[in-house]
């Protein structure tokens, strides 16, 4: 029997040794663990104040057994959730070893057995070894169990006559919210085969983390895993482990950093764990390099023997990388990932902000006197004698090189104050940079890092910078001068406009770019559901904007914005219309490159100039900018199409043929090949009341793979913070915090598309358009797949062949098209045998935890459905008829029409509309903006020039069944 500790739900705690002595950390006392009564197990009764989280499940109950393991009432549990410092085969408690009675003990102590003091001291420990506590962490309770001088049954199988023993000890520590493990090796003498491992298990197929590989554990008790020999320590109340303490291991390691994500643009403190330092140096150099590259390094400090402290660097990449730790110059031996965000989704709370405080007192204007910026001093530090550096930071791109430059210091103020103003007269540029820069941000930098509590800089909102070289301007250019820098850059964009071929199409209305997740995604500037008096800023009129979320070739990308009708607005009909970015305003991978940089190469490439050519102008040169940046026409848009997975095993295909899976396992719902050769497959779980419960998706190019999954929480887990897990490659992911709502990872992304705040809705994007939405519709999964027109005949699987035609979806994995059969006319298990069980998953292509096999004849297809009156609520619909026969609750059958509804008015949405596409005549002023298929429009005036033709009246008519025209040809023109 294994020796491990196991909780609430079942968890246990074992170690393994090797011969040695270490520290004994905890007193080796306590009740000893005998063989009881039933020769089960021995409880240990919380109290009734007190629950134990343990990796995202909270526990009750702990049982310690006499093969010293610490159990929950989950006992028959065949994935069981433990935690282990050593698993081995215990000899048993009480037994005979060598005809003489075997003195291992098991001894624990808990609740009253733990003085207050000890108590104290063990919070301490964890306070000082932990990065990332949320408050001041003091334990409420403990459980502290030793293992001393324990034998594995593998040596007395093999006649030991002095068995090698082991003394070890484990303590757990909660306050009913946040939980620790801490063990400690004392005397290991360790015997090594294939299962010798130290770890936590979540249980119930939620996966294993490992704490010590089995060359650690060979050495643990001479290794620190903290400021002390033999003692590790990790928190275990997540659904990720993380480690505390530090590690002296050269060969590398992981680093604990606290928070796990900071914006592009840099400042943010990190508190970091990893390598152990020195306890004694106070000239000991901390050095963090990001993503790989000496260019993003930051010199840090240390706070203990076990924790360092880094700021975050300015970049000019987002997404996951790697951070890494040196101490005193030796190599980068520790790392783990950071999530870098993009500036635009950086929190308002984190940021400076720049006041307007009237006319001549704005930061994007020309010609101004004054200027106030204003921060939260809480942010950077709680020493009111700290003081701060405000700077003028530019950014330029040329000679295939990114720039970011200090313009110049605008000021030095205690932090404390909170606001700060000044004369814009006294930083006024000089020189060759009055024409570098035009976009730039604001920092205030503490000038002291050790004074810092969350920021070393907080950095503003990037800015255009009329106001610092608007005198040299006028100087050289004229009063007009943002007229002249727009008709100059008019003339260099011009002469490359072949970026604008590549860009997706915008669809017609706002409901097909709302449902269009694969290609479409909000653009937050402006936002549908934002209360926000800044909301489109630049796009007046408009309700809502999205943006194309692939990036072109070059890295262009398409924004479509859409009126209180849901009309796309045209850039020719309007100046707050639609314009497409020649610089994606998400940025492109590899980023970092001139046109690529997130959020800044679209401010140089196509807001400056808006703001050159429309806003400093009273928009008198506008239509430079419009003819540059013209709306893509939505006449060719071709929209993606749905496919559904929802309550109990009721899916609907591509083409809109229903079934239902009657059978348990693991199936494939799709599989197809994009484009770039990336082989997707969509995988699903049915379990015995059919109802899907976990979700993974895999994406494998060349010889490189990615999985996501995504699960419904169990009934047990903790479900107050989210209803959903997400794991990327087996690695949990939260999306707790909105700057972490967008993940990018190789092959996907993953974005939180939840509005209640408890992690309900995802959805995962691929390449091509391709996406996969996965929501708890009340405690069950339901799936949307929509797929985009590029896929169509290239799709296999349970949600049928995407080729239009939903006769021939009852295809098994051969590829052998049905007769044309009526459904109907076969029963549940010949559909499920024929049709259904031939897409079951086989064990070695399976992406879920714990494969579950599908059969051939599951029981429960053939069971006969009882006789009730039909439920007139159900309207017919076909998964509410079936749910209320087969179970005869209301509740559950209505939800299973609305989710169906659900999927047709996805269809609705999605169909295509008929429009004749903008009418046409450049600068003129319409009667209305809405140009779909019988609506009349009439050119009244001109913005410039003046209106001629014969006819300023036309509507939009049918010309065949998919095609249609303006009617008369239209000849009206502005000159």
């Amino acid at each position: 029997m294994a020796t491990a500790i196991y909780l609430t739900r079942i968890f246990s705690f074992v170690l393994f040794s090797s011969i040695s002595n270490g520290d004994e950390i905890f007193p080796l006392t306590g009740n000893p663990v005998t063989r009881g009564e039933d020769k089960i197990n021995h409880k240990v009764t919380l109290p009734s104040n007190i629950k134990f989280p343990f990796m995202g499940t909270i526990y009750k109950d702990l049982y310690t057994l006499h093969q010293t393991e610490i159990f929950t009432e989950t006992l028959t549990k065949d994935d069981p959730a433990f935690a282990a410092p050593y698993y081995f085969p215990a000899q048993e408690i009480g037994s005979n070893l060598n005809r003489k009675p075997y003195t291992g003990q098991v001894l624990y102590r808990e609740g009253s057995d733990i003085s207050t003091g000890e108590l104290s001291n063990y919070s301490s420990i964890i306070r000082e070894s932990m990065v990332g506590l949320e408050y001041q962490f003091e334990a409420a309770y403990a459980l502290v169990v030793t293992w001393k001088e324990v034998i594995s049954k593998t040596d007395v199988v093999k006649d030991c006559s002095s068995c090698k023993n082991n003394t070890f000890q484990l303590a757990m520590l909660t306050d009913g919210t946040s939980s620790f493990a801490m063990f400690n090796y004392v005397k290991m003498d360790i015997t090594m085969d294939k299962f010798t491992q130290s770890g936590f298990n979540a249980g119930e197929g939620r996966g294993y983390t490992t704490a010590l590989n089995d060359e650690q554990l060979k050495y643990a008790v001479n290794n620190y895993g903290s400021d002390t020999k033999g003692r590790y320590i990790y928190r275990i109340d997540g659904e990720q482990i993380q480690h505390g303490g530090c590690s002296n291991d050269s060969r590398g390691g992981v680093l604990t950093i606290h928070p796990t994500f900071a914006g592009m643009l840099g400042g943010k403190m990190l508190d970091i764990s990893g390598p152990c330092m020195p306890p004694s140096s106070l000239l000991t150099q901390v050095k963090c390099r990001f993503g790989g590259k000496d260019d993003f390094i930051t010199y840090g400090y240390k706070v203990n023997s076990m924790k360092a402290r880094c700021s975050v660097p300015r970049m000019s990449i987002r997404g996951w990388i790697t951070v890494e730790m040196s101490i005193n110059n030796r190599p980068y031996s520790h790392s783990t990932k950071i999530l870098i965000v993009h500036p635009g989704r950086v929190s308002k709370k984190e940021r400076l902000h720049l006041l307007y405080m009237g006319k001549g007192q704005g930061w994007n204007e020309t010609a101004t006197t004054q200027l106030t910026l204003k921060w939260n001093s809480s942010l950077l530090t709680d020493n009111r004698n700290a003081n701060i550096s405000i700077s003028l930071m530019g950014y330029k791109e040329d000679n295939n090189e990114i720039t970011w430059s200090n313009l110049r210091n605008i000021g030095t103020i205690r932090a404390s104050a909170g606001q700060f103003t000044f004369q814009t007269s006294s930083i006024t540029c000089i020189g060759s940079i009055c024409d570098e820069y035009e976009i730039g941000v604001v920092m205030a930098e503490l000038q002291d890092q050790k004074q810092a509590t969350f920021f070393r800089s907080i950095i503003s909102n990037v800015i255009t910078l009329g106001f610092y070289v608007n005198k040299a301007m006028v100087t050289k250019l004229g009063d007009n001068w943002p007229s002249q820098k727009c008709k100059t850059w008019y003339d260099q964009d011009r002469r490359d406009m072949s970026w604008l071929n590549s860009l997706e199409d915008c669809p017609c209305t706002l409901v097909q770019a709302l449902s269009d997740i694969g290609r479409f995604q909000t653009d937050f500037g402006c936002y549908l559901y934002d209360k926000s008096t800044s909301k489109c800023k630049y796009h007046v009129g408009a309700v809502h904007c999205v943006r194309s979320v692939q990036p072109s070739k070059t890295g262009s990308g398409n924004q479509c914005c859409y009126d209180a009708g849901g009309n796309l607005k045209y850039s020719s009909d309007s100046f707050q219309g639609s314009t497409p970015d020649r610089s994606h305003a998400w940025g492109g991978y590899p980023y970092g490159r001139v046109d690529l940089v997130p959020h800044i190469s679209h401010w140089l490439k196509d807001v400056v100039t808006f703001y050159q050519c429309c806003l400093w102008t009273d928009y008198i040169d506008c239509d430079y900018y419009m003819d540059q940046r013209s709306t893509r026409d939505c006449k060719s848009y071709n929209p993606p199409t749905p496919a559904m997975v929802f309550g109990q095993g009721h899916f609907e295909t591509f083409d809109g043929m229903y079934q239902r899976m009657c059978g348990p396992g693991d199936f494939i719902l799709m599989n197809t090949t994009l484009p770039d050769g990336s082989v997707v497959t969509v995988q699903g779980r049915f379990y015995e009341n059919v109802f899907p419960e976990i979700f993974g998706i895999r994406v494998v190019r060349g010889g490189s793979t990615e999985t996501v999954e995504i699960r419904l929480k169990l009934p047990s887990a903790d479900r107050s913070a989210r209803n959903l897990d997400v794991l990327v490659n087996q690695q949990y992911h939260v999306f707790e915090d909105k700057q972490t709502f967008w993940q990018d990872f190789n092959y996907f992304s993953v974005v939180n598309t939840d509005e209640t705040g408890m992690e309900s809705n995802f959805t995962v994007i691929l390449q091509d358009g391709l996406a996969i939405q996965v929501a708890d519709c009340d405690r069950v999964l339901c799936v949307v797949v929509v797929a985009p027109p590029s896929l169509q005949g290239k799709v296999q699987g349970l949600l049928g062949n995407f080729n239009g035609n939903a006769t021939d979806d009852l295809r098994n994995v051969n590829y052998t098209v049905a007769a044309q059969i009526d459904n109907n006319s076969l029963d549940d298990l010949t559909l499920y045998q024929l049709f259904k069980y031939p897409w079951a998953t086989q064990e070695m292509d399976s992406i879920l935890p714990i494969y579950i096999a599908p059969i051939n004849d599951p029981p429960i297809c053939s069971v006969k459905q009882p006789q009730r009156t039909t439920l007139q609520e159900c309207n017919n619909n076909k998964p509410c008829m079936f749910d209320y026969t087969a179970i005869g609750n209301r509740e559950i059958a209505l939800k299973s029409k609305a989710m169906s509804m659900r999927i047709h008015e996805l269809r609705r949405f999605l169909a295509p509309v008929r429009t004749c596409g903008l009418l046409n005549v450049s600068r003129s002023i319409k009667s209305k903006t809405n140009y779909l298929l019988g609506q009349t429009v009439t050119i009244y005036s001109c913005r410039q020039g003046h209106l001629q033709g014969d006819t300023m009246t036309y509507r939009c008519l049918a010309t065949g069944e998919t095609t249609q025209a303006w009617s008369p040809s239209v000849n009206a023109k502005c000159s």
